[in-house]
């Protein structure tokens, strides 16, 4: 039985853990900013992704169920719930991740900024009705999160990156006229010849340091994501950032094995 004495020890071994992931961050983020001469967001966002391994597609839905993001990972900075655009839905992943660390399932460091899941979450998490009920959820988000943004073939199409690290060219649709297909393309050929993005040979685009600068001081004006269901022909170009069905396919996968 899971007595008062255990679930202290289980949550003070989940403290161990934010404090021992947050120093290994710090000293990789130090040797990444020495050694690489990087800027010091980009030696923390390398840091993070080697020690924590975040999942920059997983779908927040608001409810417990999004424990099942320590399914891969022991500990989430406080940041990737911070970063959540819609403001309701950050304000219910809060309460709900509340809820779960009263109950002993997970462990909220402030001083670290992170969040640790405990032995007790962990087997909370793994049961077969929570799995289920996870995907259920997950899938319900996504009936209505095949999300885009409209192009216009300007310099604030550089905003599409506020919503994904990469873009495939691929992903570019041509929801109107092959002139403004031409224009958008065109565009982030010229963004590329500034120096603000990069394109590799595989056809995906990235922010550099000098793109990442110009984003920052852009208004967000006209940079919401819209439904494609419900976009219909705008006569623009849209880029498809979450495609509903892929995702789903891939939590089918991951929590089905």
């Amino acid at each position: 039985m899971y007595d008062e004495n255990e679930q202290i020890q289980n949550i003070q071994q989940a403290a161990r853990t934010c404090s021992n992931i947050s120093r290994e961050i710090y000293r990789l983020y130090t040797q990444l900013k020495e050694h690489n001469k990087i800027t010091e967001k980009e030696a923390m966002n390398r840091a993070l992704r080697e020690i924590i391994n975040p999942d920059p597609d997983f779908i927040f839905t608001g409810q417990t169920t999004d424990l099942t993001y320590f399914r891969n990972t022991k500990c989430m900075p406080f940041d990737y719930i911070n970063n959540i655009s819609d403001e309701r839905l950050k304000s219910a992943v809060k309460d709900n991740f509340n809820r779960a660390a009263r109950k002993g399932l997970i462990h909220i460091d402030p001083e670290n900024q992170m969040i640790a899941i405990t032995e007790k979450g962990q087997a909370f998490i793994e049961k077969s009705e929570f799995c289920k009920q996870a995907l259920e959820n997950t899938q319900k988000t996504l009936e209505n999160s095949d999300k885009c943004m409209v192009l216009n073939g300007t310099e604030t199409d550089i905003q599409i990156f506020r919503h994904k690290p990469e873009i495939s060219i691929g992903d570019i649709i041509n929801n109107g006229s092959s002139e403004m297909g031409s224009k958008v393309l065109s565009n982030f050929s010229l963004l590329q010849s500034k120096g603000l993005i990069d394109i590799n040979q595989s056809g995906i685009m990235s922010l550099t340091d000098a793109g990442r600068d110009v984003l920052a001081n852009l208004t967000q004006k006209g940079a919401a994501l819209k439904s494609t269901a419900a976009l219909g022909t705008v006569g623009a170009v849209i880029v498809v950032v979450k495609k509903a069905a892929d995702v789903a396919k891939t939590l089918i996968s991951t929590q089905t094995k």
